[in-house]
C-alpha cells in the first residue's frame, strides 16, 4: 500500500509553480499582443484533505487571482 500526503512545503512548492506558470503566460501574452483576463480566471484548490489550503494568492501581473469553490470548464461544473 502506498500513502501520499502533502506537507506545507509541498503546498508552497505547488503555489510557486502555479505562480511561475502564470507569470510566464502573462509575459508571453504581452509579448504577443494579447492579455490574460483576471476576471475570467480563478484558483480552484482540489484536495481530498480539507485541512490543506493554499496560503498565498496567485496573481497575473499585479492583479490577484480570486479563489473559488466552483468552476465551469467546457460545460463541466466542478463544485467542491
Amino acid at each position: 500500500m502506498h500513502h501520499t500526503s502533502a506537507t506545507a512545503i509541498d503546498v508552497s512548492l505547488g503555489e510557486d509553480r502555479i505562480q511561475s506558470a502564470l507569470t510566464y503566460s502573462h509575459q508571453w501574452s504581452k509579448n504577443n499582443g494579447m492579455s490574460l483576463d483576471v476576471k475570467k480566471t480563478a484558483t480552484l484548490h482540489l484536495s481530498v484533505r480539507k485541512s490543506i489550503q493554499m496560503r498565498n494568492r496567485v496573481s497575473i501581473g499585479d492583479e490577484s487571482v480570486p479563489t473559488t469553490r466552483t468552476a465551469k470548464f467546457l460545460g463541466l461544473t466542478i463544485d467542491i
